[in-house]
């Protein structure tokens, strides 16, 4: 057919895995069609509501709070009263006129056997007496006094964290509950999705590792003996081809265009389940004038176009 020598590099795929990313296309191209590639959200809660536990903390955060303001208004208004130093209790001044009441009588009997009672004497001693007897009880029922304001101030952040406490533990044991919930509905996100995409992440699978061996074994560069009308009158449509099997029962659409100068048919046609339409003989048309130059891998015939 006129041959010429010439140079070529390719990095086809190899050729036994031609076939099986043919048959993973025309996979990928069904799910395609059939919507498997449009992932549906997730149409379920995305987050989880608060519980019953969590409702009643929260509903019941405003009353434990006013509760808590209102035991604290009165513990301060105790503590006012308690710190006032005027402030004295209805017994306290039994007990104070009942000391002075046990301190005269031995002051007024010490004047009477002398006869000053009633004398200037005797009134100052009297009044000195009744301060330093009552100046003891005066002083103590004071500490008193200090001592209960401390206490009662001291108690009021007490009473106010018991009040909270419990809607706090309340409120956490709803959280809890809430975080559960809420590892779930991630759960059945994933599943969901999982499940959405399990046909295409299998077919994703497949293609990377039939891919990964095709190209692993496919890459080649040789010196082929080429027929120039041949290729000329095909011209990029033969290089462009995604597989290089020529066998008719793998294209569709297949018109005859011109032949070559030994009266070989060349031919366009779309290999099947693809768009691209390409240029070429049919294997079977040249396995009967040229036997050798056809190959057979899988069951399909492939066309050395080396031995033109």
């Amino acid at each position: 057919m006129g041959s010429s020598s010439t140079t070529t590099q390719r990095a086809d795929p190899w050729a036994p895995a031609q076939p099986f990313l043919l048959g993973a296309m025309n996979d990928a191209s069904a799910l395609y069609d059939a919507g498997g590639f449009n992932i549906q959200p997730y149409g379920g809660d995305m987050v989880a509501d608060w519980n019953p536990y969590q409702n009643a903390a929260y509903g019941g955060a405003a009353g434990v709070s006013a509760g808590a303001m209102g035991n604290a208004a009165n513990a301060s208004g105790v503590l006012d009263a308690m710190m006032d130093p005027n402030a004295q209790s209805d017994q306290f001044n039994q007990v104070l006129q009942n000391t002075i009441s046990g301190i005269m009588p031995q002051i007024n009997s010490s004047f009477a056997g002398s006869g000053m009672t009633g004398s200037g004497l005797h009134a100052q001693n009297l009044a000195r007496g009744v301060s330093a007897g009552v100046a003891d009880t005066l002083n103590s029922n004071w500490t008193a006094n200090q001592n209960r304001a401390l206490q009662a101030a001291g108690m009021v952040p007490g009473i106010n964290a018991a009040a909270m406490g419990a809607n706090d533990y309340l409120n956490q044991y709803g959280a809890g509950a809430q975080s559960q919930s809420q590892n779930e509905i991630n759960a059945n996100v994933l599943q969901d999705q999982q499940r959405q995409t399990a046909a295409l992440n299998a077919i994703q699978d497949y293609m990377s590792l039939i891919s990964g061996v095709g190209s692993a074994f496919g890459v080649q560069s040789s010196r082929q003996s080429q027929s120039p009308g041949l290729l000329g009158m095909m011209g990029f449509g033969l290089q462009a081809a995604p597989l290089l099997f020529s066998d008719e029962r793998l294209k569709e659409d297949i018109k005859k265009v011109g032949q070559t100068d030994d009266g070989l048919p060349i031919y366009t046609y779309r290999y099947k389940g693809f768009p691209t339409v390409h240029m070429g003989v049919l294997a079977q048309e040249v396995e009967k004038v040229m036997p050798e130059a056809v190959v057979e891998q899988n069951g399909y015939k492939a066309v050395n176009y080396g031995a033109f």
